[in-house]
């Protein structure tokens, strides 16, 4: 085997008194040699199979072999040669960290360990799994995270003992009862806080967990319960029990909230659940305007779409902001902002001029004056062309005159005719001619 010499050249500078500099060379002379065959020999716990694939450096591109190694826990691994050899790499990562307990003769619920089963190997990276024989004889596999934290204890067949012991699984009312319980006593829903944190709490005979289920539904069958309705606690401070729980439907429930509103209009007061079916407006709008801080009258009258809203001027007039908008030419958004959030009164919001910064650009060609979107529509050009090309620094003549390209560069002709509605005095476009 012919052995190839090279040395790298390490350059130190060193600072020897002020302004002296000392270079210093230092020759390293490095073997270069052929990769040694592993096949087959242990390392720890690692059996090397065979040789894959090199493992490339990004930065030198050197390449380097690899080895694919197989653990005493079953897992197989790519090891680089340098790690085998200096023992850095020993084991799986399972075993390295300790995440490999062996489960073998251990129970979890109906199930008993029986051995290890082929890994399960997903999205996330590969999971242990366990072949276990249930007390009902069946035999399952299982991986070990659920095994341990309690997710599977049977082979399923537990699931449907629950289901016929009482006969109620899988009907709306089991899935109310279900709810029921998870408001109170589960930490992690987000209603828990306005129940089970408030104290809410259910009664012994509904909680059992022999009979509480069927005692629960065979109550609620005889006291009210159909299909829609749903479980209401009488007194809002009260637990879940047949002496303070009652079935209603979503309307009585919203009237007996904790945060329930009452609102009065020509005498007549409702909860926001009563007046939603009688004026239209949600009752979560009306609960928003309140916290507002909106007076009821005000609240129940005014329209949810802004525009929809009705100003009367001085004269007695009354028409809604779109209408107004249609009437002064003002836009619409400016009558809103000037009278409910500058608050300026009717008249000055509706007849006062627009100021210049908001006019419309105007553009005289051939001795007629439009607007910049006029002339768009007049030519048959897209919204903002001759603005665009207005700004881009192009004369008048240029941006209303220069044909526009399609998307195969070919010149699209532009319309040099076009018609004035006498009423407006305004261009028509050319698609409502006909």
């Amino acid at each position: 085997m012919l052995f190839k010499l090279f040395f790298n050249v390490l350059i130190t500078i060193y600072y020897k008194n002020k302004g002296d500099i000392i270079y210093k060379m230092k020759f390293k002379f490095v073997k270069k040699r052929g990769w040694r065959d592993l096949k087959d020999q242990r390392f720890d716990k690692l059996i090397v199979i065979k040789r894959i694939d090199d493992y490339i450096y990004p930065s030198t591109g050197r390449h380097e072999p690899r080895w694919l190694c197989k653990c005493d826990c079953g897992n197989t691994i790519e090891v680089i040669h340098h790690n085998l050899l200096n023992g850095n790499v020993h084991c799986c990562k399972e075993c390295k960290s300790n995440k490999l307990i062996n489960m073998i003769g251990k129970k979890f619920g109906k199930l008993t360990v029986l051995e290890r089963a082929e890994d399960f190997i997903g999205t996330s990276g590969r999971e242990t799994q366990w072949l276990c024989k249930c007390d009902c004889g069946n035999n399952v596999i299982v991986r070990g995270h659920n095994l341990r934290n309690g997710h599977t204890k049977s082979c399923g067949c537990a699931q449907i003992e629950v289901s016929t012991k009482h006969g109620w699984h899988g009907t709306p009312i089991y899935e109310i009862y279900h709810n029921m319980k998870s408001r109170c006593y589960n930490p992690n829903r987000n209603s828990y806080k306005d129940y089970g944190g408030r104290g809410i709490s259910i009664c012994d005979e509904w909680l059992n967990p022999d009979t509480g289920v069927d005692t629960f539904c065979r109550w609620a069958m005889a006291n009210g319960y159909k299909p829609g309705l749903s479980i209401d606690r009488i007194n809002n401070d009260g637990n879940y029990c047949p002496e303070n729980c009652r079935w209603t439907d979503g309307v009585t429930q919203a009237n007996n909230r904790r945060n329930n509103i009452k609102l009065t209009l020509n005498g007549i007061t409702h909860t926001a659940a009563e007046w939603e079916p009688i004026i239209g407006i949600s009752a979560f709008t009306l609960y928003a305007r309140k916290e507002d801080g909106w007076p009821d009258e005000r609240a129940l009258t005014e329209p949810v779409n802004a525009y929809m809203r009705i100003l009367t001027d001085s004269n007695g007039e009354s028409h809604t902001i779109s209408d107004w908008s249609k009437i002064t030419g003002l836009d619409r958004g400016l009558i809103y902002d000037r009278h409910f959030r500058q608050n300026w009164s009717v008249d000055k919001s509706l007849y006062e001029p627009v100021s210049d910064s908001r006019k419309p650009k105007l553009i005289t060609y051939n001795d007629d004056t439009f607007s910049y979107n006029q002339w768009d529509k007049i030519i048959g050009f897209g919204p903002g062309t001759v603005s665009k090309r207005i700004r881009s620094g192009k004369s008048i003549e240029e941006s209303l005159t220069m044909p526009l390209c399609n998307n195969k560069k070919i010149l699209k002709p532009i319309n040099g005719i076009y018609f004035i509605d006498p009423s407006t005095n305004k261009p028509i476009s050319q698609d409502q001619i006909k």
